[in-house]
């Protein structure tokens, strides 16, 4: 059984389930639909999440709702999303370097240039308004 196991792995193949019977021996091309996931060539494209919370300048740092945050890059075309209540914000994207924009009224635009390559939770991005 354990020699088995190993072949599969060794060929590129995963094994599924557990129990009495027989494994059930699968491809992972059988197993991309997870609609997060993208595929490349039959193999599971890894995404990560870039998330956090949009807040105003201005103290107290205010959360604003209804910010867009989009992508610019070849890897994320036209992903994006809005900020939520308190702020937040969750977009999944595939790794690689990537320019993050959010804008929203009544604010100057932002932007940071990021080599995406493991989840970020926990961005912080600070809305300075624009000047009257």
């Amino acid at each position: 059984m354990i020699r088995l196991l190993v072949s599969a792995f060794s060929a590129g193949m995963l094994s599924v389930g557990c129990g009495g019977g027989t494994p059930t021996i699968v491809s992972p091309t059988s197993l991309s639909s997870d609609a997060s996931a993208g595929t490349n060539g039959g193999l599971v494209e890894k995404h990560y999440t870039v998330g956090g919370i949009v807040q105003s300048v201005e103290k107290p740092f205010q959360p604003l709702e209804g910010a867009r945050i989009w992508v610019e890059g070849e890897r994320n075309p036209g992903n994006g999303t809005v900020s939520g209540a308190g702020g937040a914000f969750s977009l999944p994207l595939k790794p690689g370097t990537m320019t993050l924009v959010v804008t929203k009224d009544g604010f100057e635009p932002w932007s940071t240039t990021m080599a995406l390559f493991e989840d970020r939770p926990d961005l912080r991005v600070l809305l300075r308004p624009t000047p009257r």
